[in-house]
């Protein structure tokens, strides 16, 4: 359709040139009209091309979710990669953690929280960027068991599949869009560190930032301290012994972000307290995207 826009722009263009030259007014009015109807056909393939590539015809597996099944587009590929790794960059074999845990900074630590490890092996979740398209995601654990959207942080592995289908139920797509966010943030910081400098953490959590996520510095840092996004990489930089504050950090910009995504959501926790009214945050408000 957009060779067909091209094609009426040209022709048309052709045909006022040789029959209307005299008329530069009138011709700079119809030229005009032919600019914009060729621009709605582009516009209108682009959307039907992006349609075609989630209904591909490609085999499909069948998972169930809140009782429906859904059909998604397999990974033929065990298309898992190493942190940091680029779309480029050439698949790691499927299920299979080559992360040595033990140079980590955060290995051994725990969160106060949960009493769990920060890092352990299947824990990194390697989105891949390719699979990641808005409506037509879903989040699954390492087990490829589908998760239904919750206010319940992510534990550590979980990925997004392809669907065929897009996805009607608004939270449905906010918690994958969600994963998309928060994954490659807990990957740099917990995983790969080492090799994520200020400027890509800056630019990694930049979403967080035009949300007023985790924008507020702690007047100190100890192990209950609410770090900022600066804050919080100067932290792990200095070597701590302490994870607790990481993990805050990453449960709650997670947290905020669900509240702001999701529609007809409770976020009262099991000891009463509800993160979004505690934070003035309006549910369902929606997520700003940089």
């Amino acid at each position: 359709m957009c060779r067909i826009g091209v094609w009426l722009y040209h022709r048309l263009s052709g045909f006022v040139q040789v029959n209307l030259g005299p008329f530069n007014r009138g011709y700079s009015m119809i030229m005009t009209i032919i600019s914009f109807a060729s621009v709605f056909l582009t516009m209108i393939s682009a959307h039907t091309g992006q349609q075609d590539f989630a209904r591909r015809k490609c085999p499909a597996d069948k998972v169930t979710l809140g009782g429906h099944d859904v059909l998604v587009i397999p990974d033929r590929l065990g298309a898992d990669r190493e942190p940091g790794a680029t779309n480029n960059s050439a698949p790691a074999n499927k299920g299979q953690d080559k992360v040595d845990l033990k140079k980590l900074w955060s290995y051994g630590l725990t969160s106060r929280r949960t009493g769990k490890p920060l890092v352990e092996k299947g824990g990194v979740h390697r989105l891949d960027k390719s699979k990641v398209s808005y409506g037509y995601n879903i989040v699954v654990n390492r087990n490829d068991r589908v998760l239904p959207p919750g206010g319940r942080p992510l534990f550590g592995g979980e990925k997004l599949m392809l669907t065929r289908e897009y996805q009607e139920k608004r939270n449905v797509r906010e918690y994958a869009r969600v994963v998309s966010i928060m994954a490659p943030i807990r990957d740099a910081i917990l995983y790969n560190f080492e090799h994520t400098s200020k400027k890509e953490w800056l630019k990694l959590t930049e979403v967080l930032k035009i949300n007023n996520i985790k924008t507020q510095d702690s007047p100190a840092i100890t192990p209950r301290s609410i770090l900022s996004i600066e804050q919080v990489y100067d932290y792990v930089a200095s070597k701590p012994t302490e994870g607790s504050p990481v993990m805050r950090f990453l449960e709650e910009a997670e947290l905020e972000l669900k509240c702001l995504g999701f529609v007809d959501f409770d976020f009262t926790n099991p000891q009463g307290r509800n993160h979004a009214k505690e934070h003035n945050i309006k549910v369902g408000s929606g997520i700003k995207m940089p």
